[in-house]
């Protein structure tokens, strides 16, 4: 079973809500700062750049070696990845998103069922 926080911008309409799963990205995992970008999450994708730049420049300079740069990237890529759904719901913040509510189901279409039975009760 999965937490999903949902989210709503002020003045749509509520079939437009976001759920977002709590716990590890493989987007971001698998595809760091493009999904970064892609979201618009700035934040992120500025952490993902900062982090494989600077293993980059240490690696050309010798100060590491490439295999020791390729599991530091490895280990931080995880970590990231685990934080990534946080950086998104605070972008979705910042573009005028409000939380509404936290679901716990098996997926996301089960979620939607759940947040729709608990908050849209017909007479």
């Amino acid at each position: 079973m999965i937490f999903y926080t949902v989210h709503l911008k002020n003045g749509e309409a509520p079939e437009n809500y976001l759920f977002i799963k709590e716990g590890f990205n493989w987007y971001d995992f698998f595809f760091g700062v493009f999904w970064a970008v892609y979201n618009r999450i700035w934040s992120l994708a500025l952490v993902h750049f900062s982090i494989f730049m600077s293993l980059a420049l240490i690696t050309q300079f010798n100060i590491l070696s490439p295999i020791v740069a390729n599991l530091i990237s490895f280990f931080l890529s995880i970590a990231i990845a685990f934080h990534a759904n946080d950086f998104y719901r605070e972008s979705l913040v910042k573009k005028g998103y409000e939380f509404t509510d936290v679901i716990f189901s098996s997926n996301r279409e089960q979620a939607l069922l759940r947040f729709l039975e608990k908050n849209y009760k017909s007479p």
